[in-house]
């Protein structure tokens, strides 16, 4: 059993990066928000979501949108009931084959060692021009990305 905040959402991101999503859908509280900061209009899998159904919703979205190449938690800080995580991400959209990267900051906010809220933070626009943008020449997962 994991013994501080920090530890409990490690072992969500160790789940995420593993592909189960069940298991870190059991780490949120029933009543928990679940949000990409941004407009669903331009991100898809952006805005803010409601419960474990509501996550569930965001984890399936992001999966029928992008490949996720790397997902990298770099720094963690605690204060009080909240977790800040540092990192980064690279993607390459389904639909076109066009990557990105970009720095995130995820904060959590933590209850009886259940999430109750996470709201992450990064450059939606910068997403937002790889989901529109024309089809890439090279299928990047083809070639081993």
């Amino acid at each position: 059993m994991p013994s501080s905040n920090i530890e409990i959402v490690q072992n969500i991101y160790d789940a995420f990066l593993r592909g189960d999503i069940p298991t870190v859908v059991e780490g949120l509280s029933p009543d928990a928000t679940w949000a990409l900061v941004g407009r669903e209009q331009d991100v898809p899998f952006a805005g803010i979501r409601n419960g474990k159904t509501g996550a569930t919703d965001f984890f399936r979205i992001l999966a029928e949108t992008v490949d996720v190449g790397s997902f990298v938690p770099r720094e963690y800080l605690a204060a009080e009931d909240k977790v800040f995580v540092w990192g980064d991400w690279q993607w390459t959209v389904r639909r076109n084959g066009v990557g990105g990267k970009a720095e995130w900051l995820h904060v959590f906010v933590m209850k009886n060692g259940k999430v109750t809220s996470w709201r992450s933070h990064t450059d939606t626009a910068q997403i937002a021009a790889t989901l529109h943008a024309p089809a890439s020449g090279t299928d990047r997962r083809a070639a081993g990305r």
